[in-house]
């Protein structure tokens, strides 16, 4: 599948090569030749490189003068750059009614076009691996299954299905996510989710400190703490949407294995900082995610870009610059995350300093 999507159109416009091949497992599947491979190490750049390929894994990276072995399918990538392929830790794949700047179509709850579409545009920029981190089930745990089948071209795919929140509060009754009731009928809940078999399951503490919001309820750090041990002990990871430093502390000392989000709403203490750092706790920056909010509700030209227009498309762009900017207006995004930006790249940089994840 990867020969025929390198072949198509899309390529003109790569600047690098990424490698996503799922062939065969046959001797020289595949040979990248003359590539800078750039292998995610920290080290420098190595020029003239050949990368053979065996099945699903990279079998030797060697000088562009050694012998090609016979059979091999070759790609020529002089002047190009061949990486690993980057992970986005944090989407909420379209295509199950949430907004987009397009409607479904009428009658459609499931938009699988509209999904594949994403995915594929997923693919184009360099991301070989997303974790959605809440989703209706009906259609991001068909498409996990039909990624893994082969059946799509498609990054990997990892999923929580519904995040769990708290009544009232973020994520809880959208199509992202369900709110849970008070321990111990929270169990229920959490073995539905066991059933699907999450890859992590996202948790929500949200007071609404993602936005200019009232205060709202959240959930609560006893049964949060709960739905942690619980779900450990069914060998499921948990990641934790919360943006206040009480409550992401609440969560870490729960045992939460995963930040979604850094704190958004001030700077964090460096005793925080350095916790993270130490155990080792992953944090998704989710930087871009505020970036494009700010840029899109003050000017909606910022999607007139060629890349945008080739992965987007000209319908959908114009759709998103319609809908967008009154959106985050009325919501209070746009002024509200401008403001926290550089609290949050700030809280970002001093984990990076201090050695996190």
């Amino acid at each position: 599948m990867l020969r025929h999507f390198l072949k198509g159109s899309r390529t003109a416009y790569c600047a690098f090569l990424v490698l996503c091949w799922s062939g065969a497992a046959t001797a020289a599947d595949l040979a990248i030749t003359n590539a800078t491979v750039i292998d995610g190490s920290g080290g420098p750049n190595l020029p003239n490189r050949t990368v053979l390929i065996e099945g699903n894994r990279i079998s030797s990276i060697q000088s562009a003068t050694q012998s090609i072995p016979p059979g091999a399918h070759v790609i020529e990538a002089t002047g190009k750059f061949l990486m690993p392929g980057w992970i986005d830790a944090h989407i909420h794949l379209v295509g199950a009614g949430q907004w987009r700047g397009l409607e479904n179509p009428a009658g459609v709850d499931i938009d699988e076009n509209a999904a594949l579409s994403a995915l594929h545009g997923f693919l184009y920029v360099g991301v070989t691996s997303v974790y959605d981190a809440g989703n209706n089930p009906d259609l991001i745990l068909d498409m996990r299954r039909r990624e893994r089948a082969g059946e799509i071209i498609s990054p990997r795919i990892f999923a929580s299905g519904h995040a769990l929140s708290w009544p009232g509060s973020w994520m809880a009754g959208s199509f992202h996510g369900v709110g849970v009731p008070d321990w111990p009928d929270t169990k229920a809940v959490l073995d539905a989710q066991i059933a699907i078999n999450p890859d992590i399951q996202k948790l929500v503490m949200e007071r609404f400190g993602m936005g200019p919001n009232p205060l709202a309820p959240s959930l609560p750090n006893d049964v949060m703490a709960k739905m942690v041990t619980y779900l450990k002990q069914h060998g499921v990871r948990t990641s934790i949407h919360a943006v206040k430093e009480d409550l992401a502390l609440a969560a870490i000392e729960a045992g939460i294995d995963t930040l979604a989000h850094p704190v958004t709403t001030a700077r964090v203490n460096v005793a925080f900082t350095q916790l993270l750092a130490q155990r080792r706790i992953p944090v998704a920056s989710t930087l871009a995610v505020f970036d494009e909010i700010i840029r899109l509700g003050e000017d909606p030209t910022v999607l007139d870009t060629p890349l945008n227009n080739f992965v987007l498309g000209e319908r959908e762009i114009a759709a998103r610059k319609a809908k967008g900017p009154p959106l985050y207006a009325s919501m209070g995004w746009t002024t509200w995350f401008k403001a926290l930006s550089p609290y949050l790249k700030e809280n970002v940089r001093n984990l990076y300093d201090a050695g996190g994840v």
